[in-house]
């Protein structure tokens, strides 16, 4: 192949990158649009005031077109002089940059038989001592350097765990601090039990009005009559702003009156439990045993007294945990954490006659294998047998919602309640 022969096209090399503008092309491009608008400037200034032309004089000649006046003219020698004047400054840094290179190579070239000639060989033996020397001190210094860090370290890890233990020991040891820390400790507990009550209210709300859609294939059923009134009669109530637009004395569904039992019978039974151990412990404790069989004969009937004593003392304890919490405020502890209330089927708070009336049925309720307690999942009102006889309604005694998820998965509503929207359609 012929060594002149031009490349192929495929062999061609790739094109160049674009270059960045240095920083003299840009402050050059700065002057040239400073310049630009002054001379600009100075074009609308020298313009003479005229008066208002006609269509005839407002068109110029197509031959006057091409003619460029003097600030153009101007403005064009200025961008070449300071074009001219760029590139001859580049080139004149580059020849100076050469020259010094070549300057500098001529004269170490020159003076190397000097540097290297015998009558300066005690110099140069001066000058290496001098460097060895000054190295080696550097080198101490650094490595002092290195032990001195070392043990600054350890010396400042000490100082700062004793200042930190002794500002412990201040602190905890201050009464003042004390009281702070419980306050704050106390808030902050108290904040997180109410935020986990609160959520467990509002998913328990978002089952009864999934169980109320299901049994009845309403959301909410019939609003009780006396609801006004009632959250008029609770001045907790009446305090929060828009709380007539949430279910507060509405009544109550299914889950959370079971779930309020079941927090009832949880705290019965740790009650029962704990006055059982202190009857028998009673009951060891003066002989008891021994001295019922002194008046009654066989051998298991002091034990038999003993149990049937204890047993109706746990009967009479539910019995008043009952009977009580519902007469002086319609809440039992349950009833009190669910945010759930009896109260009559007017509003009015229960009576102690119908506070009874409801605990027997509630025992025939339990007794009909629960179906007294499932009535409520298909009545109107949400009323249980024990309600039924004793002309009671459980309603909800606070600003009762369901949760956001269930707003918006379930009910497909997003910023109003579902009481809301079936208010809107």
């Amino acid at each position: 192949m012929d060594e002149h022969q031009p490349p192929s096209d495929e062999a061609a090399p790739p094109p160049p990158a674009p270059r960045r503008p240095t920083l003299s092309e840009l402050a050059l491009g700065g002057a040239l649009i400073v310049s630009d608008n002054v001379a600009a400037r100075l074009e609308i200034a020298a313009e003479p005031a005229e008066p208002p032309r006609t269509l005839a004089t407002v068109l110029r000649p197509a031959a006057e077109w091409d003619q460029p006046d003097s600030l153009t003219a101007a403005r064009h020698t200025t961008i070449g002089l300071l074009t001219d004047a760029r590139a001859s400054a580049g080139r004149g840094g580059r020849l100076i940059d050469e020259v010094t290179d070549a300057l500098g190579r001529t004269l170490d070239h020159a003076s190397r038989p000097i540097r290297r000639s015998r009558l300066l060989r005690p110099v140069r033996a001066r000058f290496h001592r001098y460097q060895a020397r000054g190295e080696a001190i550097v080198n101490g210094w650094t490595e002092t350097g290195r032990r001195e860090e070392a043990r600054s370290r350890a010396v400042a890890e000490a100082s700062l765990g004793g200042l930190m233990q002794r500002s412990v020991s201040d602190l905890t040891q201050n009464e003042g601090v004390q009281v702070l820390v419980q306050q704050v400790v106390q808030s902050q507990s108290t904040g997180l039990v109410e935020e986990m009550i609160e959520e467990l209210r509002e998913r328990l709300v978002s089952l009864d009005v999934s169980l109320a859609r299901r049994t009845r294939r309403t959301v909410l059923g019939e609003a009780p009559p006396f609801r006004a009134v009632y959250l008029r009669r609770r001045p907790a109530l009446a305090a929060l702003p828009g709380v007539e637009r949430t279910l507060a004395g509405h009544y109550a569904g299914a889950a959370s009156r079971v779930v309020a039992m079941l927090v009832d019978l949880s705290l019965l039974m740790v009650a029962v439990s704990l006055a059982t151990t202190f009857i028998n412990a009673l009951l060891s404790l003066f002989n008891v045993d021994a001295l019922l069989g002194r008046f009654i004969a066989g051998d298991g009937l002091p034990a038999a007294v003993g149990a049937a004593v204890t047993g109706l003392t746990g009967t009479l304890f539910i019995i008043s945990y009952g009977i009580i919490g519902w007469s002086l405020n319609g809440q039992t502890l349950g009833g009190l954490l669910l945010g759930v209330r009896v109260v009559r089927s007017d509003g009015r708070r229960l009576s102690f006659g119908r506070a009874v009336l409801r605990m027997i049925g509630s025992y025939l309720a339990g007794l009909a294998l629960f179906i007294g307690f499932l009535w409520a999942l298909f009545d109107r009102r949400r009323q249980g047998w024990q309600d039924k006889l004793a002309g009671s309604v459980v309603v909800y005694d606070w600003p009762a919602v369901p949760d956001e998820t269930f707003l918006r998965e379930e009910l497909n509503v997003s910023g109003v309640l579902p009481w809301q929207q079936r208010a809107n359609e």
